[in-house]
């Protein structure tokens, strides 16, 4: 049809390579202590770069062919040293950011 833009097709032969990225998750845990009437957050110190020595919430690199919750619970393990964890309630979220603690 006359001043209609006709839709721009991309070549299918014309591929890019894929982009090379990591996917990380990061545990969130909490609990309340009525008793004292607060929030418990588990936070641990990194040990290594970026942000050695400061406190951030137990995450890791997803290794290829591991689920996002295969992951989660595989640090959690690693850094408070529990096996058998219950696997409760989970959320997820993504962000663009990287390397923030």
């Amino acid at each position: 049809m006359a001043g209609q833009r006709q839709r721009k097709t991309a070549d299918p032969l014309d591929r890019k390579p894929l982009a090379d990225f990591r996917v990380g998750v990061e545990n969130v845990i909490f609990s309340v202590d009525t008793a004292q009437n607060r929030l418990l957050v588990l936070l641990v110190m990194r040990q290594e770069e970026p942000f050695l020595g400061q406190w951030s919430f137990p995450g890791t690199l997803v290794q290829k062919g591991e689920s996002l919750e295969d992951a989660a619970y595989r640090i959690l393990a690693e850094k408070i040293r529990v096996k058998n964890l219950y696997r409760g309630a989970a959320l997820y979220f993504w962000r663009s950011r990287s390397n923030s603690p």
